[in-house]
């Protein structure tokens, strides 16, 4: 794996997680 491979996975995990905790906390305050 090259590292840009790994950058490019790194921020689609992150973009994944920030999207799911987004939709976390609109369900908590509804």
């Amino acid at each position: 794996m090259t590292f840009s491979t790994f950058i490019a996975v790194a921020a689609l995990m992150f973009g994944l997680l920030a999207l799911e905790g987004v939709h976390m906390d609109r369900n908590a305050e509804a």
